[in-house]
């Protein structure tokens, strides 16, 4: 093979790679490493990569035109998150071609697999029981704050398939929260609103984002920790103003 094909198919690959793990939820220090990482196996020592929350920059060596992707679409998706590591896996251990690699990935990034949104739901529902456990809840309130849990996160996803747009799902989401945990709770002595409320509406606090923050901001990627932590910050704050 030509080497400059080679070069071309190995940076289609590395930068696919990268461009679903970002629109995946995965860390900029992760994607860094994973994309560096197939690099320097086929002897790319001097490779480079930088990853914001929108943009993905990559270099094999100065001898090459970088490649720049731009990254608009961003969810949380740990089935392909993990298939693309899987697939970094067997490419440094020599399983799997660069072209075989290009097209395993390009079948990952097709995919719209995830998690049934009822196994979402009843997940959803159990971190709301697991939190209004921790702040002593009151027993009376284990199936609003569930039900609220559940309807909330399954409202969310549903407005985020439909809106191309940050922070409006999570509003809409802690709003539908907020009138199922007012409703239920009418008539009931003590209620513990504010407990409730905040059990119920956790599911759908960005805690993927904060993490994912916090550990770029540990390894050192600045700008990538500042503006994950600044979604985070602006979807938190539209959760709260509910």
């Amino acid at each position: 093979m030509n080497i400059n094909k080679h070069e071309e198919y190995l940076k289609d690959v590395i930068i696919l790679a990268g461009e679903i793990l970002l629109e995946s939820g995965a860390g900029g220090y992760r994607i860094e490493q994973t994309m560096n990482q197939i690099a320097r196996h086929f002897g790319y020592a001097d490779c480079n990569s930088f990853v914001t929350n929108t943009v993905i920059n990559f270099s094999l060596h100065d001898l090459t035109y970088p490649r720049v992707k731009r990254v608009t679409a961003r969810n949380t998706n740990l089935i392909k998150v993990s298939r693309v590591n899987a697939v970094a896996h067997q490419i440094t251990s020599d399983q799997l071609t660069v072209e075989e690699a290009l097209e395993k990935l390009k079948v990952i990034q097709d995919q719209s697999e995830s998690y049934p949104a009822h196994y979402k739901a009843v997940a959803s529902a159990l971190v709301g029981l697991s939190f209004l456990y921790l702040q002593s809840g009151d027993m009376q309130n284990i199936a609003t704050a569930m039900i609220a849990a559940a309807a909330g996160f399954f409202v969310k996803e549903r407005v985020a398939s439909i809106v191309q747009s940050l922070f409006i799902p999570e509003f809409i989401g802690a709003l539908l929260i907020a009138f199922i945990v007012i409703a239920m709770n009418h008539g009931l002595t003590d209620p513990e609103l504010s407990v409730t409320l905040i059990a119920a509406v956790m599911p759908i606090v960005p805690g993927v984002l904060i993490t994912n923050s916090l550990q770029d901001l540990l390894a050192g990627n600045l700008m990538m920790a500042l503006t994950k932590g600044l979604e985070a910050a602006v979807t938190s704050f539209a959760i709260g103003q509910v």
